[in-house]
């Protein structure tokens, strides 16, 4: 070692080239804070509070070798108080890129919501590589989900809660809350019990008339569970484009072993989604899209059950022409249909609308339409 001499100068002694040594910055921070929450004299709704948070933020990044970069990053975080009991979380990411080719590996958000039907947006433990070229690009993973979507709906009972969701344990932060169809703020409007599953409110009692809704993941492990899939699209044509989705999120079977005690697994689920999309440019004047998918869902996969089998399709044109526009869609969602990883999926569903529009003037636009469902 002789800390005189430049990495250029050391990478000539070693006889490798200075192009070929890693550049890697590493960075990190570690926090702890405390918080307390006091009133003196009454308010109504007031709850007193002493959280105690720690994180732990770790990152690697730079180039690796040649045109390869990486960016790794480590979180550690845990909470102790009234917003959650226990909280604590742990994730590992690492990105890698050259060129147009992109990998990730670890703790990874996929997000496929390009499309209607066969739309995934989830965080993952696993790996994804994906494309993105001039001419098309494509997305591959494969993934164990770290629990399963689960949805809780419910009228309020006067109360601030607890409410149960039902399943336990949840994944943590894989909830989002809400009431009347407003996103709530953990910690500020709403606390979490992850281990018990439950919900409690912080600010006023939830009426008989408000809906309590509710979406997380429950951490199901009666079952090895693996999502895989993937994407391609591409432009064969100027005014062309079309796009592939597959994706396939189903139980592994054979891997446990028989429960004693008489007691007795849950069916193992097998679930598969194909989309085709694409979309026709009309010059300057609009385009035409269009989306089909079919689900292929069996839910005794271990006893020979019955595959249900359901369609998705729709229709959506969009035009300008001098002062006039007209906008219109067509939907179809079969009864059987069942998109991956949706608590609420929409089934049994048609409509159809229309929008005709006129520009007297900018601003000025009248529009007249009707829509059916």
């Amino acid at each position: 070692k002789d800390d005189s001499k430049s990495l250029p100068e050391y990478a000539g002694i070693t006889g490798i080239s200075a192009a070929d040594l890693p550049e890697l910055k590493i960075t990190g921070t570690k926090v702890i804070n405390f918080t307390s929450k006091t009133l003196e004299g009454s308010r109504e709704s007031f709850v007193p509070a002493t959280t105690r948070e720690e994180s732990l933020r770790l990152n690697i990044a730079g180039k690796l070798i040649e045109d390869v970069e990486v960016d790794a990053n480590l979180l550690n975080t845990s909470t102790l108080g009234a917003a959650v009991t226990g909280d604590r979380q742990d994730k590992v990411n690492v990105h890698l890129k050259r060129r147009e080719l992109e990998g990730a590996l670890g703790d990874i958000t996929l997000d496929l919501s390009a499309v209607e039907f066969a739309a995934l947006r989830k965080q993952f433990s696993g790996m994804r590589v994906s494309g993105n070229y001039p001419q098309f690009g494509f997305t591959v993973f494969s993934a164990n989900p770290q629990g399963q979507t689960r949805l809780f709906k419910s009228y309020g009972d006067g109360t601030t809660g607890p409410y149960r969701l039902g399943y336990s344990p949840a994944v943590v932060d894989s909830e989002h809350v809400y009431v009347d169809k407003v996103l709530y703020k953990r910690g500020e409007d709403y606390t979490i019990d992850y281990n018990a599953g439950t919900v409690s409110f912080r600010r006023a009692p939830i009426t008989n008339l408000q809906i309590v809704e509710v979406t997380f993941d429950h951490r199901n492990t009666a079952h090895p569970h693996q999502t895989l899939g993937g994407r391609i699209s591409g432009k064969p044509m100027e005014n062309v484009s079309l796009g592939l989705t597959y994706l396939g999120d189903s139980d592994i079977p054979g891997t446990l072993a028989t429960p004693a005690g008489g007691a007795t697994l849950p069916p193992a689920v097998s679930h598969t989604v194909t989309g085709v999309d694409g979309s026709l440019l009309l010059g300057d004047v609009g385009v035409v899209s269009a989306e089909i998918a079919q689900s292929h869902r069996n839910p005794d996969i271990l006893n020979g059950g019955t595959t249900d089998i359901g369609r998705a399709g729709k229709l959506e044109l969009s035009t300008q022409y001098g002062p006039m526009s007209l906008r219109g869609h067509l939907r179809r969602v079969s009864d059987l249909f069942m998109p991956v990883a949706d608590p609420n999926p929409k089934q049994g569903l048609t409509e159809h609308a229309a929008t005709l529009g006129y520009t007297v003037f900018e601003p000025l636009k009248l529009e007249g339409g009707y829509s059916s469902q």
